[in-house]
């Protein structure tokens, strides 16, 4: 007679199983039925098909994965699927969804199973007949000390005001900056769904003035350096090349901190970005996302995150006797538009008090000397976090960038953008 857990089916996950949630005991039938659990890598549908929102039942929230990468639903529940356009007709032994059905709810039966008018459906049966559209809204808020706009990113579901959101944005209009990105980071958050198509940024109906596309390219990063310098484009080869040294279109709110594809989507919009050099978007800041996924991982516990930009980075001359801020436009007083941020941040805050900020330096042609005396804005107090042991840099190669970590409350204080109430997080997060 079994006794306990059921047999565990295994999931395909490394080190990860499904486990059967009922019990039997001696002289007992089956107490409860187990929850159906979609594992977010593989049971989903493909992730470059148009897949629903996945929400719970009636509100703006995304039914996100437990702390395994599960999306659990216990068993007799529904689950919320919704596609802005209609459904795709699904296999059944009826007619499938109509075609003026927006919104569906399924039913756990068992494993990945669900039921829906009667008919079986397999969960990744369930598609839209096109994607999904995100939007950029702007709200009456205002951010940064009332000097910049508070911007919305998700999906408006209906008419009635249920808009799903993935992350709020503090944007400068007037000299096209991102001060930060607000989301939250969970422990199944580690578990995004992988092979998400990357896609160009969007304009999402906004920056009507500029072609953003052209300001980021390549070209105009060469013809904007010269012009800074007073130089030939030619003579700019110590400082940008088409392999590392160049600037890309940086990811604030990371497209791998986003779970769903449907998430993963709304990164691409230009609100989410800033000017980051290649070298250091593909190195040391790459290595900060991943760890900070895998820190909330382990310890099991949601964190507020924000992500953001400080200051203008200075262009220096071959002989370093010029150093001028960088930008890669101008209005038409020739003041600068869209900076090369200084230095990349990003919060992550647990609770009401414990926190810690990570940052990098976006300047791959900075010394030591000038690292430490003009961009760790705040003390450096990394060696006090045993989490942060893998936070290393190489003296001699920082065009990777250079990590460094300070206190929550430390940091507002020279980065006053960020929202004051980050003033009562007092406690390093060990």
């Amino acid at each position: 007679m079994l006794y306990g857990r059921a047999k565990e089916e295994k999931s395909g996950r490394k080190g990860t199983s499904k486990t059967s949630y009922f019990q039997l005991t001696p002289n007992s039938s089956m107490k409860s039925a187990p929850p159906c659990l979609i594992d977010t890598q593989r049971d989903l549908p493909k992730p470059n098909l148009p897949q629903p929102l996945y929400l719970r039942p009636n509100s703006s929230e995304y039914w996100l994965p437990n702390d395994e990468g599960y999306l659990e639903v216990p068993h007799g529940s529904s689950i919320e699927l919704v596609c802005t356009g209609a459904f795709a007709n699904v296999t059944g032994t009826s007619t499938g969804i109509s075609q003026r059905t927006r919104i569906i709810r399924p039913r756990c039966i068992q494993g990945t199973t669900f039921s829906l008018n009667g008919d079986k459906y397999e969960f990744q049966q369930f598609l839209c007949t096109k994607s999904v559209k995100y939007t950029v809204e702007r709200t009456a808020q205002t951010c940064a000390n009332h000097t910049a706009q508070l911007y919305r990113v998700g999906y408006n579901v209906t008419t009635k005001g249920r808009f799903v959101e993935t992350m709020h944005i503090c944007h400068d209009d007037d000299e096209l900056r991102t001060h930060y990105v607000r989301y939250t980071l969970v422990p199944g958050s580690v578990y995004f769904q992988p092979n998400v198509k990357r896609l160009s940024f969007s304009k999402a109906q906004h920056f009507s003035a500029y072609n953003m596309h052209q300001l980021y390219s390549q070209k105009n990063q060469r013809l904007k350096a010269a012009q800074l310098l007073n130089t030939e484009p030619e003579a700019l080869a110590y400082a940008l090349d088409a392999k590392s040294l160049y600037l890309s279109r940086g990811h604030l709110a990371a497209k791998a901190d986003m779970i769903y594809a449907t998430q993963q989507r709304t990164t691409y919009t230009f609100f989410n970005a800033a000017p980051q050099w290649q070298s250091f978007n593909g190195g040391q800041w790459a290595t900060v996302e991943n760890k900070v996924r895998a820190f909330v991982a382990k310890i099991k516990r949601s964190a507020s995150c924000f992500t953001g930009t400080v200051g203008t980075m200075h262009l220096k001359s071959a002989d370093a006797n010029v150093r001028l801020p960088f930008y890669l436009a101008a209005d038409a007083n020739n003041n600068g538009l869209l900076p090369v941020p200084a230095l990349y941040y990003r919060i992550i805050v647990m609770g009401d008090s414990a926190g810690i900020v990570l940052l990098g330096v976006n300047d791959p042609h900075a010394t030591v000397s000038e690292i430490l005396t003009e961009y760790v804005i705040c003390q450096d107090v990394r060696e006090q976090v045993p989490w942060l042991s893998w936070m290393r840099n190489v003296a001699g190669n920082l065009k990777p960038g250079y990590l460094y970590a300070c206190r929550v409350d430390e940091f507002i204080k020279v980065v006053p953008a960020l929202p004051v109430e980050l003033g009562n997080v007092t406690e390093l997060l060990l």
